[in-house]
């Protein structure tokens, strides 16, 4: 029989625990329900607007003077007693330039490796005055010069750019029979201490003299690329200057056999990042037979894509081929960490296309490509839109004093050798763009649009519109230009372009690059 004092302790304590645990029921029921009623309250009765703006301030610089420099006539080398470090102007370029919104003065620069007593073999500055109106001017202009001589032949054009402290030229070889010189001008009022590196297929290359390399205000210097980094079949040349700015570029030739077989000014192309585009890419005589080995090509008479990486680290490297017609074609392939390599184009037809390298870390690139003398580039270009007026007419031929040296021979007497060409990667131009256009043969603008959605491209020369041209994404169009004319192309949205030049044995490239942003305003955010 139970005890009734422990049954009623037992009762007490069970009916304690109850109100206990009923209580903070209650409460727990009653804070949801005022929670609740709050959020209720929240959400139908608006709360006063409160947003925190990060402190800023947008600086408008004070406008600047626009320069573009282009690099002058190309240089033959003068051997003297075995010294090959002096250099002489092989006839006079052709300079063709535009304007918007100002006036250009054309000026010639110093040029003491290479003086002929012709200013115009000098490199020259183009010159706008800053800008007193909101209106933001343009300046543009385009070199183009073919030779003829014993040791060069060939087209070699190149734009007038900007000055720098750091740019990477992916061209040239300093193997036997090539010959690569490095231009370096400096169109600033203080002199640049410059500092020359080259990656090559077998690593970085640290030759003497590669550092401390003086280049005066107003001046240009000349370098032979052999006496920095000798016997390099695939270099990538990084320029970095302190002080003043310079204006790097490559001028390569070839002799073949004792023959010319070629000539090329290479500007500077895209810093090193995981995504570059190279437009304008013509390709022709792709149906001879070519020899790689294990997936690279080994010889520079052939087609070629070079790709170096400058990091520590391996990069797998797919470049996809965008043509005016047919579907894309991929080439994949892994590049040794520091070192530089040639890929083929693998199985493309002939025509106008664009490149795409995607890398899983930053490399530079540039494409080679082949004029063959005796292949016309023209008879494979598919997927063009009307051409400009006068556009099918030849190129009238500059005149023997602008093409020729003093000790030429004329293109008659010397058997017809190829050409060879250097596509750089480029930037995306958006809104207005110059378009500079020499008297090159047949000049040819190609767009790529690297865009999801298609785009509308308008082309003017002078007071006349061309038809519109609509690019779909992804897609590349092909415009035929007129000689020696000047363009305005506009774009609402950002495309890549090019203008090259092809014909039996010659060959040229011409990126676009985005015009200056001068003194466009800044915002500045303090810390």
């Amino acid at each position: 029989m139970t005890d009734p004092k422990i049954f009623w302790r037992v009762t007490m304590t069970k009916r304690k625990n109850f109100l206990r645990y009923g209580l903070r029921s209650a409460a727990g029921l009653v804070g949801a329900a005022i929670a609740a009623g709050v959020v209720g309250f929240l959400c139908l009765v608006p709360l006063p607007d409160f947003t925190a703006t990060a402190r800023s301030q947008l600086v408008t610089p004070t406008p600047t003077d626009q320069r573009l420099i282009c690099p002058g006539s190309i240089v033959d080398v003068l051997t003297l007693n075995g010294d090959a470090t002096s250099f002489g102007a092989v006839g006079v370029p052709e300079y063709v330039t535009a304007e918007r919104e100002t006036s250009i003065t054309q000026t010639a620069l110093s040029a003491p490796d290479a003086s002929s007593g012709d200013p115009l073999t000098q490199p020259q500055q183009l010159f706008a005055p800053a800008p007193t109106t909101d209106v933001t001017p343009q300046i543009a202009g385009v070199q183009s010069q073919r030779a003829a001589t014993e040791s060069i032949s060939g087209l070699a054009t190149a734009a007038c750019g900007e000055a720098s402290t750091d740019a990477w030229l992916v061209g040239g070889s300093t193997q036997t029979g090539r010959t690569t010189l490095l231009f370096l001008t400096n169109p600033t009022e203080v002199a640049a201490n410059v500092t020359v590196t080259v990656l090559g297929e077998d690593g970085w290359v640290s030759g003497p003299g590669s550092s401390g390399i003086i280049v005066e205000p107003a001046s240009q210097r000349i370098i032979s690329l052999a006496a920095l980094a000798p016997n390099v079949g695939n270099p990538v040349v990084r320029v970095t200057s302190t002080g003043g700015q310079v204006v790097p570029t490559l001028q390569q030739s070839v002799i073949r056999t004792l023959l010319p077989d070629g000539v090329e000014l290479i500007a500077p192309g895209a810093n090193p990042n995981v995504r570059l585009v190279i437009p304008g890419v013509r390709l022709s005589g792709m149906s001879i037979e070519h020899s790689s080995e294990g997936g690279e090509v080994t010889i520079d008479s052939e087609p070629a894509i070079r790709v170096g990486v400058p990091g520590d680290k391996d990069a797998t490297v797919t470049v996809t081929a965008y043509g005016v017609s047919g579907k894309p074609v991929a080439v994949k392939s892994t590049v040794p960490a520091g070192r530089v390599v040639e890929l083929p184009f693998g199985a493309l037809d002939e025509g106008v296309y664009t490149l795409v390298v995607s890398a899983t870390h930053p490399v530079v690139a540039a494409a080679r490509t082949i004029n063959y003398a005796d292949i016309d580039p023209f008879t494979a270009v598919t997927g063009t839109n009307t051409p400009a007026p006068n556009a099918s007419a030849p190129s009238a031929p500059a005149s023997p004093e602008q093409t020729l040296g003093p000790d030429a021979v004329g293109p008659s007497e010397l058997l017809i050798s190829g050409d060879f060409t250097w596509n750089v990667s480029t930037l995306p131009v958006l809104g207005e763009t110059l378009v500079s256009v020499s008297s090159g043969p047949q000049p040819t603008l190609t767009i790529f649009n690297a865009n999801k959605a298609d785009v509308t491209i308008r082309l003017s020369e002078g007071d006349a519109s061309l038809p519109d041209v609509t690019i779909p994404a992804y897609g590349v169009r092909a415009v035929p230009l007129t000689p020696g004319a000047r363009y305005v192309l506009s774009s609402e949205m950002a495309v890549y372009a090019a203008v090259n030049y092809a014909g039996k044995g010659l060959g040229a490239s011409v990126p676009l690059s985005p015009a200056s942003p001068l003194a466009s305003g800044i915002m500045v955010f303090p810390r």
